[in-house]
C-alpha cells in the first residue's frame, strides 16, 4: 500500500494462496515462514497465527467470522521490533508505517451495497457455509449478496461502483467478482454474460512486469489509462481469480 507499510495479511496471504495456484512453493513457503516469525504474538494477541486464522482464510475477511450477518470495521495494530509484540489498536488511516495487522473493532460493516468487495466478502462466507451445510437459506444468503454485486455493475465505465474523484475505477472490484463466481460456479443470479466481459478487461489491466493494474479508466467502452505502479494485492486477487481457483486453501 505504501512503501514503508506491510501488510501482515492482506498482501501477504493473498501471495501465498497465489504462488500455491502457480506452483511456486519455494516462494510461497519464504512468505510463508516469515510471517511465521510472528505467530506467538498474534496467538497472544488476536487468538491467531497471522496467515491460517483458523482454516477459514480468504482474500477479503481477515478473520474469523462467527456472525456472518456483521462484518466489522477493523483496527490496526502495529508491529514493536523491540518488544516483539502488537501494540495498542489504532485506527487504520493512510500513511501507517511499519508491519500491520488488521482485525475488527466491534462495528458493523454494513455497506455491501455500495462496496464491491464487502458483498463479495459475504458472498463468500456464505458460500462456505452452504458447501458445509447444503442448506436453503445459506444459499439464499450468498445468493443476496451475489445480486448486491451485480446491482453494482457501472455499464458505462466497466466496472464495479461508483468512479473516484479521478474517473477511475477499482481493478479490486473486478478480481473480487471474478474469484466469487469462480468459487461458486456461477450460480444464479450471476449475469451470464458477464463473466466474459470482466474477465476480459481484467487481463487487459496486466502491466509488463507482470503485475496489475490498480485502477484504471474507460472512455467508450475501451481502456484508456492504466494505473501503472500496481500492488501485490490486486495482482494476487487477480492471479487467483484466473486460474480457476481450488476449493479453500488449507492456509
Amino acid at each position: 500500500m505504501f512503501e514503508k507499510t506491510f501488510w501482515l495479511m492482506n498482501d501477504n496471504v493473498s501471495a501465498i494462496v497465489a504462488l500455491d495456484r502457480l506452483n511456486e512453493p519455494s516462494l510461497r513457503d519464504k512468505i510463508k515462514g516469515k510471517l511465521q516469525t510472528f505467530t506467538t504474538s498474534c496467538i497472544e494477541t488476536f487468538g491467531h497465527d497471522a496467515f491460517r486464522n483458523r482454516g477459514w482464510v480468504d482474500p477479503f475477511i481477515h478473520q474469523d467470522v462467527f456472525d456472518l450477518r456483521r462484518l466489522r470495521t477493523p483496527w490496526c495494530y502495529c508491529w514493536d521490533d523491540l518488544t516483539k509484540k502488537f501494540g495498542p489498536p489504532l485506527f487504520c488511516r493512510e500513511g501507517m508505517i511499519g508491519v500491520m495487522q488488521e482485525e475488527w473493532n466491534g462495528s458493523e460493516y454494513e455497506d455491501e451495497e455500495r462496496y464491491p468487495n464487502l458483498a463479495a466478502s459475504k458472498a463468500l462466507s456464505w458460500h462456505k457455509q452452504y458447501v458445509k451445510t447444503q442448506s436453503a437459506s445459506d444459499r439464499q444468503n450468498r445468493d443476496f449478496f451475489i445480486t448486491r454485486m451485480e446491482n453494482l455493475w457501472n455499464p458505462a465505465n466497466l466496472g464495479f461502483g461508483v468512479l473516484d474523484r479521478e474517473r477511475r475505477m477499482d481493478t479490486y472490484y473486478l478480481a473480487a467478482y471474478l474469484l466469487v463466481g469462480e468459487k461458486t460456479g456461477w450460480p444464479e443470479p450471476f449475469d451470464p454474460g458477464r463473466r466474459t466481459t470482466v474477465k476480459k478487461l481484467l487481463n487487459s489491466l496486466q502491466l509488463a512486469h507482470g503485475g496489475f493494474a490498480a485502477k484504471y479508466i474507460v472512455q467508450d467502452g475501451e481502456v484508456v489509462w492504466r494505473e501503472w505502479n500496481g500492488n501485490v494485492e490486486t495482482t494476487s486477487l487477480a492471479v487467483y481469480a484466473n486460474i480457476l481457483p481450488k476449493d479453500y486453501t488449507a492456509f
